[in-house]
């Protein structure tokens, strides 16, 4: 009887230790989990954040309107966003009429490239423009190399040029009666132009530029003007 209730005493104490076990098992892997699903949850609030932080402005932008729109505070916070910029210009270093493209490589500096001309000659343009902080009103100054130029031959002799000054200063008698030419110019340059910094319109610019032509072939040279506008994007 003795042994009897002896292996019973042992049984249930076998029982009661396993039961233990168990139960502390599955509190371990209750606490693993819990303790996994918050660092998955940490891991992913960190990647959000890191991803908000260094996500480009092209990502953040969720349709063309978006794109095509903002609101800046100054001339340099919207060239630090806007980089690329196109437009059209009328005189100047261009002649007649002409489209021109710049790349904010800096906040204060532009690379230009221009393409124009008037009748019976082309023209094209690489410069720099640094421009000064302000609000909506920037001011700055340039510096560029500008050839005009007319390589066909069937352009007959120029009696009368667009602008005068052309004929006037910068070809000799001889360029004048074939039509062929070359001309190429040096032009310091200072304007103003004014920025839409918000609303419908924000990244269109309008300006209003001095400059001087130098001719490199016969050191002539003339002051005009041009006027312009250009779109940042």
């Amino acid at each position: 009887m003795r042994s009897f209730f002896l292996i019973l005493s042992l049984a249930a104490a076998i029982i009661l230790v396993q039961s233990k076990a168990v139960a502390q098992k599955a509190v371990l892997v209750e606490e693993a989990k819990t303790d996994g699903l918050a660092i998955e949850d940490g891991a992913k609030q960190v990647g959000k954040n890191v991803e908000t932080k260094t996500g480009s402005f092209l990502r953040e932008k969720k349709s063309l309107k978006e794109v095509f729109t903002g609101e800046y505070d100054s001339t340099y916070s919207m060239r630090s966003d806007r980089r690329v910029g196109v437009g059209l210009q009328a005189g100047g270093q261009l002649g007649l009429f002409g489209v021109n493209a710049e790349l904010n490589f800096a906040l204060d500096d532009s690379a230009l490239l221009g393409f124009g001309g008037g009748p019976k000659y082309s023209s094209f343009e690489m410069g720099w423009r640094h421009v000064f902080a302000g609000r909506a009103l920037a001011p700055y100054v340039g510096a560029a190399y500008t050839r005009w130029y007319n390589s066909s031959n069937t352009s007959g002799s120029i009696s009368d040029t667009t602008p005068n000054f052309l004929g006037q200063k910068f070809l000799n008698s001889d360029e004048a009666y074939s039509g062929k030419f070359g001309v190429n110019l040096l032009v310091p340059s200072a304007g103003i132009q004014y920025n839409l910094l918000s609303g419908d319109y924000v990244g269109t610019s309008l300006y209003a530029e001095v400059m001087m032509l130098l001719s490199v072939d016969n050191f002539q040279n003339v002051i005009t003007g041009a006027f312009g506008a250009t779109y940042y994007f």
